[in-house]
């Protein structure tokens, strides 16, 4: 759902998000943010742009997540929450650590929009490896 913001609330959730999402060269925050963006190309203002980008979809996504699952969890039985993470269970299997893949459907069947947010960010970081890997000298 978007919004209108004022020039100071947008100021103010830019700030916010570059306080606890943005990860710097050499630091993390606002602070990191400014003195990344003080460097010459290609560095600079950029490559904030970029990981600002990466810190609005990293605060962003877990709400989107939770505000959707709860549309569609709501209506739902136990039974199938229960359906519902087993489904997440199997399909992600490999991606899962130890201990959620040692969990009963049953005992995740409130906690779906966690599992899902789990899921989202290993598939995430699968991602961020084989695209690194696709950059090394064959």
């Amino acid at each position: 759902m978007s919004q209108d913001l004022t020039f100071e609330q947008a100021l103010a959730e830019g700030i916010h998000i570059l306080q606890i999402a943005y990860e710097g060269t050499l630091c993390r925050g606002y602070d990191a943010a400014y003195l990344d963006a003080a460097q010459p190309p290609p560095g600079g203002l950029g490559i904030v742009l970029s990981r600002m980008a990466a810190g609005i979809i990293a605060v962003q996504r877990p709400r989107h997540i939770r505000s959707i699952l709860a549309g569609v969890l709501g209506p739902m039985g136990w039974e199938q929450r229960c359906k519902v993470a087993e489904l997440l269970l199997q399909q992600n299997h490999a991606l899962l650590e130890g201990p959620l893949n040692q969990c009963d459907p049953s005992q995740l069947a409130n906690a779906i929009p966690e599992l899902a947010i789990t899921v989202a960010g290993q598939w995430d970081l699968l991602r961020q490896v084989t695209s690194a890997i696709s950059t090394f000298p064959a």
